[in-house]
């Protein structure tokens, strides 16, 4: 099969007789998967080396040639059922090998009911497997279907949570753009609520950066109200600080400036949150800002009383604070010349 696999790359003009030769490589799949020979069964599936580069070379050869999707529909569906009936629930590498080249493979024709629903149980029992090297592949699996049906990659959230859970940070990211491609306008709440009791309880400085982007992406793009935007950002302010993007707190400062329905509510929320918060620069750098745009917003909230001095108290202890960043400095001096 390698030889055949070399064959094409090196004269596309092969195709036409390579295809012809498909019908004879279905008959042999055939009986790899129907035949036992204990001496090359690994993991209850038959030589999964031959299988792997049979339908390896079947992939290299449908970028040439697609004449032959029904025999190599025929194929899958041998492959599905084989691997799918005969491996046990705890896959071993050889059946994960199959299975991942038949969902390559799967992507690569055009979708039916049956594909989709084997397409659908392949990815169930491969995303079945704990280890870390297995749950790379499922995840970069689900990227694929996200592409050939989206529905199907939302029934796995789920999975896609747990491995936001892994040591390894690739994983974690590539869940992360998963989440985001999922989200829609009937699941974004759900989403970012459990994104934030993740990145509650997060520590590593690089995660928690592009964990704090995607749930502000998510935000900006389905967002059911401007208040629940705005809380939901300033959430994100207080729990990750720095490592929030600069495009997002600008946003945040468009939004309050842009809705003043909601000017009294926001500045208050900011106000205080700022108080309990003086060692956060982020936040504090926002608030500073829009301070300094809207402190009679402040002075004339109803129900709570902020006076000039405790606008002033505010600033001075987020500027003379030890740490202090100097572009939170310069937005607190900027807002004191803003107010006097």
């Amino acid at each position: 099969m390698a030889f055949l696999e070399n064959a094409i790359n090196l004269d596309e003009s092969l195709a036409p007789q390579l295809v012809d030769l498909v019908p004879k490589i279905a008959r042999a799949y055939r009986l790899i998967s129907q035949e036992h020979h204990t001496e090359y069964e690994i993991g209850g599936v038959q030589d999964p080396f031959l299988q792997v580069s049979i339908l390896k070379f079947l992939r290299t050869l449908r970028k040439y040639s697609n004449t032959f999707d029904k025999q190599f529909a025929e194929i899958l569906v041998i492959c599905h059922d084989t691997v799918c009936s005969r491996a046990t629930n705890t896959l071993k590498n050889g059946a994960n090998a199959i299975l991942f080249e038949c969902f390559q493979c799967f992507m690569l024709l055009e979708p039916s009911p049956q594909l989709r629903e084997m397409v659908a149980n392949v990815l169930g029992k491969f995303i079945s497997t704990k280890d870390a090297n297995s749950k790379y592949l499922s995840l970069f699996n689900l990227n694929l279907m996200t592409k050939y049906d989206l529905k199907i990659v939302k029934t796995h959230r789920g999975t896609i949570f747990e491995c936001l859970n892994e040591n390894d940070i690739l994983i974690r990211i590539m869940a992360l753009d998963l989440l985001y491609v999922i989200a829609a306008p009937d699941n974004a709440s759900a989403i970012i609520k459990d994104l934030l009791n993740v990145l509650l309880s997060a520590n590593d400085e690089e995660f928690i950066t592009e964990l704090a982007l995607k749930i502000c992406l998510i935000v900006e793009k389905h967002s059911q109200s401007r208040r629940w935007h705005f809380d939901t950002i300033l959430k994100v302010l207080v729990l990750a600080d720095q490592a929030v993007k600069e495009e997002s707190a600008k946003s945040l400062v468009y939004l309050v400036q842009s809705t003043p329905q909601l000017q009294d509510y926001c500045m208050a929320k900011l106000f205080f949150s700022s108080a309990e918060n003086p060692q956060n620069d982020a936040l504090s750098s926002v608030t500073l800002f829009l301070m300094g745009e809207l402190s009679p917003v402040l002075l004339r909230l109803k129900g709570v009383s902020v006076a000039e001095e405790n606008i002033l108290d505010l600033i001075e202890s987020i500027i003379f604070k030890a740490g202090t960043a100097n572009d939170t400095v310069s937005y607190g001096l900027s807002t004191l010349l803003k107010l006097y």
